[in-house]
């Protein structure tokens, strides 16, 4: 499998890899210090849903777009942020690698 594209070099920065763009995810996302870290979010779907809310949807009470947020929406002033759609399948703690449906990335 080839690695993924499109993400540029680390540099001198170490990268971090979140898998998932759930409140978890997106809290850490938000709270690394970019100067220090390149940030990868991978997610299977392309944005935030705020499932909670999401009865108010289906009763007509609010839009949909009231509680799904895209993900690029949310860090687009992020420096060194880095948004790719794809899902986990292997990790390989030996060489600190992340398989995925789109390719691997370390």
């Amino acid at each position: 499998m080839d690695y993924i594209s499109n993400i540029p070099d680390k540099k001198t920065k170490k990268r971090v890899v979140i898998v998932g763009g759930g409140f978890a995810g997106l809290t850490i996302a938000q709270k690394l210090d970019r100067s220090k870290y390149q940030v990868v979010l991978i997610d299977k779907h392309n944005n935030h849903q705020f499932q909670p809310l999401l009865y108010q949807v289906a009763t007509s009470g609010i839009e949909p777009s009231g509680i799904s947020f895209p993900f690029r929406k949310i860090f687009q002033k992020f420096q060194d942020f880095h948004f790719r759609m794809g899902e986990a399948i292997a990790v390989d703690r030996a060489n600190n690698m992340l398989e995925t449906s789109i390719g691997i990335i370390e």
